[in-house]
């Protein structure tokens, strides 16, 4: 994945230096300024996917880890500290999108930890909520805010989502909107 934020080009993937052989030693994300690479964290699985707001950018993927640190395979950078979203998510985020001031997570998760961490984004909050593949952050993101994940009401995917798209309105999509292979509409589990 690849991102800018108009200052900083941000990479991530399966790749252990930036900038060649003689570039910056990395576990799979590095921020590119224009002359030199930066190393962004000890990763303990792969980062897939990333969105870039304002000063902040958002990861998503496989870890449980940055800089030795629990992560559950979410999380934001905010003038260079690794912050968690919520507790996390029970599986991989495959892919990030922001519309407006939302976040979304689609990926191989069953399950979103919504309540802000008490010690560890990996427990000690409010039980997880179940959500199909789906989640989402709205509302204002300020670097105090705990930042609480709830799962997308009816996305109801039956299976892992690989990607998610931003749109500028979702308010007014119904699952009769959506053709089916077979000519009919296309129901909201498949959405």
């Amino acid at each position: 994945a690849i991102v800018a934020d108009g200052e900083f080009l941000y990479a991530a993937g399966s790749f252990s230096r930036a900038g060649g052989a003689a570039g910056v030693a990395t576990l799979g994300l590095a921020r590119w300024d224009g002359r030199a690479w930066t190393a962004l964290g000890d990763f303990n699985g792969e980062v897939h996917a990333m969105a870039v707001l304002g000063l902040e950018v958002f990861i998503g993927g496989d870890f449980t880890t940055i800089d030795s640190k629990p992560f559950a395979r979410v999380a934001r950078l905010v003038s260079g500290t690794w912050q968690p979203l919520g507790e996390g998510v029970s599986g991989g985020v495959h892919s990030i999108a922001l519309v407006g001031k939302c976040l979304y997570l689609a990926g191989a998760f069953t399950a979103v930890n919504r309540a802000p961490p008490s010690t560890s984004p990996l427990g000690g909050g409010s039980p997880p909520a179940p959500a199909s593949y789906a989640a989402r952050f709205c509302g204002e993101l300020p670097a105090n805010n705990p930042l609480a994940l709830e799962p997308v009401v009816g996305a109801g995917a039956l299976g892992p989502l690989r990607a998610v798209a931003a749109a500028d309105d979702f308010s007014d999509l119904s699952s009769s909107d959506l053709p089916a292979a077979d000519g009919g509409a296309c129901p909201a589990q498949s959405v």
